[in-house]
């Protein structure tokens, strides 16, 4: 891993922190429900994550003229 991808990677991370400090500090109810919805959006985003790679890797095969 790069400096440059730890860095974001670190950024990123600390972000996520600092929003789950912020929820926690207004309630307990409120960090509980962020991470349950923040999960479920994050398993329904994953096969739309899988087609696009797969789809970005099989489109220059397919289109490719010789």
């Amino acid at each position: 891993m790069t400096i440059a991808a730890l860095a974001i990677n670190l950024m990123l991370w600390l972000v996520v922190a600092g929003l789950a400090l912020f929820a926690a500090s207004r309630g307990r109810i409120l960090l509980n429900t962020g991470a349950r919805e923040g999960a479920i959006e994050f398993i329904r985003l994953l096969p739309r994550i899988g087609i696009g790679v797969v789809g970005s890797a099989l489109s220059p095969k397919c289109c490719r003229r010789p």
